[in-house]
């Protein structure tokens, strides 16, 4: 089987679901089920681009940033060329820079604090609930200080976090809540989407996100007019009308390909969520009791869309292992938190300084789920992880 991307089977390039029989070596990731499902429909629509000749900025754009606008229940949708981009463009329309400070959660993908960095402001980290794995609102508030001049919240692992305290928040103190939603598409907060709640939403559509790209891809929400004019002229050379820089801008441009590939499987998105949302039900089901297992949030997936489907052991390494012989693949999200990387050593943190999040990256694994993903093969991954505990 070829695979792409962190060693054997993290991720099958895209293909035919024969691949994936049920005694073949199954991989933590797969996108073939998906694209067989819509193959015809990308290979018209990549024919159409190529006859109407118009790559940058078209039809295509425009329509994806009116259908997920509506479909997280926000007026404005700002495409952009990728997730990244999306929380730095959306800090800098917010004069967001040097001097400032943002709150981060400790427990994330690095990218999130990265974006942050790139804009020039300085991290501040919060440590996150041992239960879910998301930014603790009661930290936020005792380390909220005059120079924080923005929160980002990061809906980790497709389980949204409790925005309510940070709306408060938010309109207490007057600091503005950007939503890191990359993993968070199709969530929900009670009944609002992940996306529609800070003033500002910043989204990835790498392609193994929920609603991912053939590339990379990102895109911004807002309620806020005036901020999504900012946006799209920041994202397009600060430009407006062709050769007409109103402000300093960047090359941050969603193209119409990514564009069509997202609209259609748009179309998908709360079916693969369902689908999704079927595979963490089943592990949960087979899995209770079994050994120290622990979920996120517990037992309680209200609203969750199941980006990943991750489990916390103080055996990890061991059972992923056991795993890998066999013939299951797994991945870690994430195994270093950002505080510890080596990019961030200019701040001076210290192990020990933020404890949840440390003991979520030496506990966490994430198992195989995404749509099409079959019941039997379910449970061949209960089955040798229910194994490896029996032997201990």
């Amino acid at each position: 089987m070829r695979t792409l991307g962190y060693g054997r089977g993290f991720l099958c390039l895209p293909g035919r679901s024969a691949y994936l029989r049920e005694m073949d070596y199954l991989p933590f990731y797969s996108l073939a089920p998906q694209h067989d499902l819509i193959r015809s429909e990308l290979n018209n629509c990549f024919r159409k681009l190529m006859d109407r000749g118009n790559f940058i900025l078209g039809d295509e754009v425009a329509g994806l940033e009116a259908e997920w606008a509506t479909f997280t229940g926000v007026k404005h949708c700002i495409g952009v060329a990728n997730g990244s981009d999306a929380i730095t463009l959306s800090l800098r329309a917010l004069g967001i820079g040097a001097g400032d400070e943002v709150m981060v959660p400790a427990l994330t993908c690095s990218p999130t604090w990265m974006a942050v960095a790139a804009a020039g402001a300085k991290l501040i980290p919060v440590d996150v609930e041992m239960s879910s794995g998301l930014i603790r609102p009661d930290l936020v508030e005792a380390q909220l200080t005059s120079r924080v001049k923005a929160i980002v919240p990061v809906h980790l692992y497709g389980q949204s976090v409790d925005m309510q305290p940070l709306i408060e928040l938010s309109n207490r103190f007057a600091v503005p809540l950007i939503e890191d939603n990359a993993q968070g598409h199709g969530a929900r907060c009670g009944e609002r989407m992940t996306g529609s709640m800070g003033l500002l939403g910043a989204t990835s559509f790498y392609p193994t996100k929920n609603l991912g790209a053939l590339g990379d891809g990102g895109a911004i929400t807002t309620q806020d007019d005036q901020l999504a004019i900012t946006l799209r002229q920041m994202r397009n050379y600060g430009s407006s009308i062709r050769f007409h820089h109103e402000i300093k801008g960047v090359n941050s441009r969603l193209d119409e390909w990514q564009a069509a590939v997202l609209r259609i499987k748009l179309k998908y998105l709360e079916g693969w969520n369902a689908a999704r949302k079927q595979v963490a039900c089943q592990y949960l089901e087979e899995l209770v009791n079994a050994g120290d297992i622990q979920w996120q949030g517990g037992a309680n997936q209200s609203g969750a869309n199941h980006h990943l489907v991750v489990i916390r052991t103080q055996h990890r390494d061991a059972l992923k292992a056991w795993l890998h012989q066999h013939d299951i693949g797994t991945d870690v999200h994430y195994p270093l938190p950002p505080h510890l990387q080596r990019s961030f050593s200019d701040y001076g943190f210290r192990p020990g300084q933020f404890p949840a999040a440390e003991e979520w990256a030496s506990t966490v694994l994430s198992l195989p789920a995404w749509p099409g993903l079959t019941s039997l093969q379910v449970s061949r991954v209960c089955d040798a992880i229910r194994s490896f505990y029996h032997k201990r």
